[in-house]
């Protein structure tokens, strides 16, 4: 059983799906994250244990997006956040092959439901854990050096999967993230997993990039520069 397979199998052990969010389990062969595609860049790669960093987003979307893309056979490139993405990891001096793209929310959000703002899965607790679980296991499996949070929907759900990143539980802006030196962390362990420690880093979400970015501040840096130097200080 490849990594991916592996991954897929423990996917599709979740059962608590709310009303609103639906199923899914890598349909897009083509670039996407998962688990709308395998959330790696490479067609027909499957292995994530050789990808350092994990690009972490809040979830996948809308299902009519999704139903696109399996047509498409990836997901849109000139849609903001991936056409925005691409644009940052190159300023990063990240080679989208060294990263493996997933989501903290599994599922697709169904037809009808608005696929912008948080997910409705953070109103559902045993959904929430069932997810928070599953990435526990795709860092367990990936064990990367570091994870990139796409925005701010992402601390919250993070907050609860370490002592140390208890803070982020109550952050609602990039100004406090940084004001209060929260948007990166050194050597985090995770509840349930031993002997492996990573860092994080939270940067601007790329479908806000336009709006958000030129906010940031780090090392009195601002901006995009400011990102790059949080990820060039976590990176090894």
């Amino acid at each position: 059983m490849t990594e991916i397979e592996t991954l897929r199998y423990e996917l599709n052990k979740i059962n608590s799906y709310p009303l609103e969010l639906k199923k899914v389990d890598c349909g897009i062969n083509g670039k996407g994250f998962f688990p709308g595609a395998r959330g790696l860049s490479n067609d027909n790669d499957q292995t994530l244990s050789n990808k350092p960093i994990m690009i972490l987003g809040h979830d996948f979307g809308a299902e009519g997006d999704y139903k696109n893309s399996v047509k498409r056979g990836c997901e849109s490139q000139q849609a903001l956040t991936w056409s925005n993405l691409n644009k940052m990891l190159v300023h990063f001096d990240i080679n989208e092959n060294q990263c493996f793209f997933t989501n903290c929310i599994m599922g697709v959000r169904t037809d009808g439901e608005s696929a912008i703002g948080k997910s409705i899965a953070f109103k559902y607790p045993e959904y929430l854990k069932d997810c928070k679980d599953l990435l526990i296991k795709q860092i367990a499996l990936q064990r990367p050096k570091l994870i990139i949070a796409l925005g701010l929907n992402i601390p919250e759900f993070l907050s609860s999967l370490s002592p140390s990143l208890l803070k982020l539980g109550k952050v609602k802006s990039f100004k406090r993230l940084d004001r209060e030196n929260l948007a990166a962390f050194k050597e985090i362990e995770f509840a349930g997993l031993l002997n492996f420690k990573t860092n994080i880093v939270i940067i601007t979400h790329p479908t806000y990039w336009h709006l958000n970015v030129k906010h940031r501040k780090h090392d009195d840096i601002m901006g995009l520069d400011a990102e790059k130097k949080l990820i060039k200080q976590n990176i090894n």
